[in-house]
């Protein structure tokens, strides 16, 4: 309880500092943009000082599964067997009604101007998917204005290549790339869910994976999908204890966003709480901790190999750092600030609907509400993943100059397992689920309108 304590007044200092510099440091702050910074700021805090105590327990190896777990080993069993081939169909089923539902919303927009399939790769090949296509195309190049999409991580263009080789579309390809991804990440978060929970809340994960508002990105032609699977392929291989391959996966999602990286958190907490837990033997114990640590640069090496890929087209390894710093005014920054600008564009762009509410209000709400979904969750959610969502939260919308709050956070994997946690009886499972609906039409219309949804 001590070591809790002196954690969380550690943590609660050095954010009251971070905030007390940017406030001296900022030349010009609006009281709406203060406010907006310091709510962001105090549920962030207030999900730290909830995890604390679940993270110390943790590296305790005190943790302990839950006593709702009543699945119990496989089995043929009909009221047992797992449902694999129906989650499966279920996600296809809700792609294709994703794309059905994007093309009404572009006909009430714009009128009719074609059929479902002529009109379908106009609709979803906005924001960054036009660059993922041209690099599948073309890889990188620097002429033009595609030399700017070295910013954009390798691996899903490179499976769509793959794809493409097969179906000679490079769109059609994109679509059964997402699509694929988007059904095995249905049965991995079921089971990764199911290590900790029962089937009921496992099958409400799935559920929520598809409804979070800015789900549709998992089955648009972006890397979401590709890197949703990998983020839970690394996380169930981990709770398996099975290292190596866990962060194989770590690495190839790191291949696939700058995010990948953020992945050795939650392995590295599930090494350490297996180190605490099995080995009492010094000379063992150490050798396992130089095994772990190998595995854990593995992961880095995705992000090593995207580095080697920079070189070799522009001789700096770092250059898509210089081009996001140039050309989209992208940096690393506090998410308070960001939570700043956003409040403040948003009041300057009150009379421009497409801006306001395609762009910033949704940012805004969804930083605050996904940390409100983890706050009560933390509680019982499984301290590796909470952790992760914490130091992604913090990267993630620290963004200097963050357009895409919804698509990043939806593409955390904790984030729908902690609605599914805090949603535990049929009142609160019927309100969010028809709040998350609400809010998923509503931006999925605003993208198919082509208003500012990135």
């Amino acid at each position: 309880m001590r070591t809790d304590k002196i954690i969380g007044s550690a943590g609660l200092a050095c954010l009251a500092l971070l905030f007390a510099w940017w406030a001296f440091k900022s030349e010009s702050l609006s009281a709406e943009g203060t406010a907006t910074a310091v709510m962001v700021l105090v549920l962030f805090a207030w999900l730290g000082l909830n995890l604390t105590p679940r993270f110390t327990a943790f590296l305790r190896a005190d943790e302990t599964i839950s006593n709702k777990v009543k699945l119990g080993k496989r089995s043929l069993r009909r009221s047992l067997r797992h449902p694999f081939f129906k989650i499966a169909a279920a996600v296809v089923l809700w792609q294709a009604a994703v794309y059905a539902l994007a093309y009404v919303f572009d006909l009430i927009a714009k009128g009719y101007e074609g059929g479902l399939f002529d009109k379908l790769s106009d609709i979803l090949v906005k924001t960054d998917a036009p660059h993922y296509l041209g690099i599948a195309k073309n890889w990188y190049v620097t002429e033009g204005d595609p030399r700017f999409h070295i910013v954009f991580y390798p691996l899903y263009p490179v499976v769509i290549k793959a794809v493409w080789f097969f179906v000679k579309d490079y769109f059609t390809a994109s679509l059964i790339v997402s699509g694929s991804c988007g059904a095995v990440s249905g049965i991995l978060i079921y089971e990764l869910a199911l290590l900790d929970t029962e089937r009921k809340e496992a099958l409400r994960c799935v559920k929520y994976f598809l409804l979070l508002p800015a789900a549709f990105f998992f089955a648009a032609p972006m890397s979401e999908s590709l890197f949703f699977m990998l983020s839970l392929g690394c996380m169930y291989l981990s709770r398996k204890k099975r290292f190596f391959l866990s962060c194989i996966l770590g690495a190839l999602a790191a291949f696939t966003r700058s995010l990948g990286i953020v992945l050795i958190v939650p392995v590295c907490l599930e090494m350490i709480a297996e180190l605490v837990k099995e080995y009492k033997n010094n000379a063992r114990l150490l050798k396992r901790i130089f095994t772990y640590a190998a595995y854990l640069i593995l992961i880095a090496f995705g992000f090593g190999a995207y580095l080697l890929i920079n070189y070799a087209v522009w001789g700096n390894p770092w250059q898509f750092l210089v081009f996001q710093k140039e050309h989209w005014s992208q940096g690393l920054g506090l998410f308070f600030n960001t939570a700043a600008y956003q409040a403040e564009n948003a009041l300057k762009n009150i009379n421009d609907p497409h801006l306001l509410f395609g762009l910033w209000l949704p940012n805004i709400l969804y930083m605050l509400l996904s940390l409100a979904v983890m706050i009560p969750a933390a509680k019982s959610l499984r301290a590796s993943y909470t952790a992760y969502f914490f130091v992604y939260f913090f990267i993630s919308m620290g963004a200097t100059w963050l357009l895409s709050a919804p698509r990043y956070l939806t593409a955390c994997f904790p984030l729908p397992m902690a609605l599914a946690a805090i949603a535990n009886d049929k009142k609160k499972d019927a309100a969010a689920t028809v709040i998350c609906a609400a809010g998923f039409a509503a931006y999925l219309a605003a993208f198919a309108a082509g208003w500012y949804v990135y």
